[in-house]
């Protein structure tokens, strides 16, 4: 299938790929099955040393849908905002390259978009191994249109995610918002929360439309210091942005559980401490108003007490 010059795009998927040569067939096989609707795919090799570019090259010789770039190893934000700047969709969304879509994903959201015309659509997604309750705590909300200040109290108190992956946005929302440059953990976040604040109404569609893989274990594994680093630059970047009062308890517990995660990956050694002093500083600035056992729980509160016990 080909798409002419001038034909119109709907849909721009771009998927950043580094060394997807185990999972990009499958990847890309789930985003060309629906072949009545306009799409572009875009790949955006981010430095792979593997066979990605062979296999992704090879498989744009027969189906002239899929678009290859390649860029020095950057990070996913960068390679996100190359494909952006390549992308010719009126809508774009954005895939892993180890995650794949459901058969009928892009019909749902086009009838979507012809009926409601919104700017963004968030929808369910569906692990490959455990639970969506083992990623995120909150409970999917019902179908339907929801204001962008109720969508942010949504995503604060876990009910919609931070994950770019699980929205459909109108191309037209990263004319005013990028990933930020450097930024490589918990970058979707940092976004999520700008386009809340700049846009008015969001679909809500209660399909499980993605499938993210996950992996026996990859939940609980450690991070590099520099990855940790960057998660706190990026929830550092998200506690400029301003709070409606009514949501403030909610901010400060999505921030906190934001800020454990990243001290529970960092592995405890002398180098480490900097960073994890800084780490657990914020949590106690975030809830130094905040009775800790009644919000969080005994469980939650010793954690803490531990943390502080090993960083201060």
């Amino acid at each position: 299938m080909s798409i002419s010059d001038t034909e119109k795009v709907l849909f721009s998927i771009v998927v950043p790929v580094f060394n997807g040569a185990g999972q990009i067939r499958r990847t890309m096989a789930s985003l060309l099955q629906d072949t009545h609707i306009s799409i572009e795919i875009i790949v955006v090799n981010d430095g792979s040393t593997d066979s990605t570019e062979n296999i992704v090259k090879l498989m744009a010789e027969s189906d002239e849908r899929i678009r290859y770039f390649y860029q020095k190893n950057q990070g996913p934000s960068a390679a996100r905002n190359y494909g952006l700047q390549q992308a010719r969709g009126a809508y774009v969304l954005f895939v892993d390259s180890d995650d794949e879509i459901v058969a009928g994903a892009l019909e749902a959201l086009s009838t979507i978009i012809e009926t409601h015309q919104s700017d963004l659509i968030a929808f369910n997604f569906r692990p490959t191994f455990g639970t969506r309750a083992d990623i995120t705590s909150g409970v999917f909300p019902a179908t339907g249109v929801y204001s962008s200040l109720s969508c942010l109290s949504l995503l604060y108190r876990g009910n919609i995610d931070n994950f770019v992956w699980s929205y459909c946005f109108s191309a037209s929302i990263f004319d005013r918002i990028h990933f930020p440059y450097g930024i490589n953990m918990m970058e979707d976040a940092v976004v999520m929360n700008e386009v809340f604040r700049n846009i008015d109404s969001v679909y809500i569609l209660n399909d499980e439309l993605y499938l993210y893989d996950v992996r026996e274990g990859s939940l609980s594994r450690s991070m590099s210091r520099w990855k940790v680093e960057q998660g706190f630059q990026a929830l550092s970047t998200i506690g400029t942005l301003p709070v409606p009062e009514n949501d403030r308890l909610s901010f400060i517990r999505y921030m906190t559980k934001m800020y454990m995660f990243l001290i529970h990956s960092l592995e405890y050694k002398k180098n480490n401490k900097k960073v994890g002093k800084e780490i657990i500083r914020n949590i106690l600035t975030l809830n130094k108003e905040v009775s800790v056992i009644r919000e969080y729980g005994l469980k939650m509160f010793i954690k803490i007490l531990l943390m502080r016990f090993l960083y201060l």
